[in-house]
């Protein structure tokens, strides 16, 4: 779970730092914008879940792996597809930022 947050964190401030724009080609293996909005959504969710098994006093490092397995085989990726995805976006900000938008007007929606 810290790995995932932790990459999270790391690219999100990768993200809104970037400083330069790279080559526009998008790349086949890249998770298109709308399936990633989905599938950051869900790993928002993996990791409310986590934290709240870890405030119960649950060793959640098995049960980390269980949730991030199960969100890759729902949305049919590799944890290779989705981190080269996060770094694609991260070096993007622009990009990185609307599909963030669209993540949490998601969630305002379902609330």
């Amino acid at each position: 779970m810290r790995f995932f947050r932790g990459i999270l964190i790391i690219l999100l401030i990768t993200t809104f730092f970037a400083c330069h724009k790279r080559d526009r080609k998008v790349n086949v293996d890249i998770i298109p914008p709308k399936k990633m909005v989905e599938v950051i959504y869900d790993v928002h969710q993996v990791e409310a879940k986590l934290n709240m098994e870890q405030i119960k006093g649950r060793n959640i490092t098995s049960l980390s792996k269980e949730y991030y397995n199960s969100l890759f085989k729902k949305h049919d990726l590799t944890k290779e597809e989705f981190e080269k995805s996060i770094e694609y976006y991260a070096e993007r900000p622009a990009e990185f930022e609307e599909i963030y938008t669209k993540v949490i007007n998601k969630f305002n929606t379902v609330q």
